[in-house]
């Protein structure tokens, strides 16, 4: 269990690992085996408590592209209604498949508190240092972090769409309009908590 924990904690960042020797260089050394990333916080929180939750995110890039790929000779690609219909239908399909391999996989009693079905991305509760371990460990997982609610301000959202570059090079908006097209929600899905009502008329 220590060991395990320490490990945790290396791998965060919380404590350094293990020096190596003058002797180990890139030909004799094998490649490391495949590890997750974990944040400070959950590895600190497991350490702390002995089980946490965390939003696990996997490995998803060659399932995505095989779904784009998929839409792209039955529908198209992406821009009409159809494809992109299709590709919630496969994403699902495709993401559901992967989660239920780690899962398989990995084991230990963890267990998924909520699931996203068209995402690469799960709740997670895990219950012991072994079964972070095994979940860092599974080559579908990529990384593994805090579930907090993030504010995004316009300190941080402007400079995405480099705002603050356009306005110091004079462009203000005069002159220019701006449109949100939006298709709305959907109300009747069952995801919606609590369930949603038909809007007011």
């Amino acid at each position: 269990m220590a060991a395990a924990v320490l490990t945790l904690a290396a791998a965060a960042g919380l404590v350094g690992a293990a020096p190596r020797t003058a002797a180990a260089t890139a030909a004799d050394t094998p490649k490391p085996p495949h590890r997750a990333r974990i944040d400070a916080a959950s590895a600190t929180a497991l350490q702390a408590n002995g089980q946490v939750d965390v939003l696990v995110t996997y490995r998803a890039a060659p399932v995505r592209q095989q779904v784009i790929s998929e839409v792209q000779r039955k529908h198209g690609g992406l821009h009409s209604s159809s494809g992109r219909k299709a590709y919630g239908t496969l994403a699902a399909g495709a993401y559901g498949r992967l989660k239920h391999d780690s899962a398989t996989r990995v084991r230990h009693g963890v267990t998924v508190l909520q699931d996203y079905a068209v995402l690469p991305v799960q709740y997670l509760h895990v219950p012991g240092a072994a079964a972070m371990e095994a979940l860092l460990a599974d080559p579908a997982v990529e990384s593994v972090h805090e579930n907090v609610a993030s504010d995004t301000n316009l300190a941080q959202s402007l400079p995405l769409v480099h705002q603050p570059k356009a306005a110091a090079e004079g462009f203000q908006g005069d002159g220019a309009a701006v449109a949100v097209l939006d298709t709305g929600v959907d109300y009747k899905r069952r995801g919606h908590s609590p369930p949603a009502r038909a809007p007011a008329t």
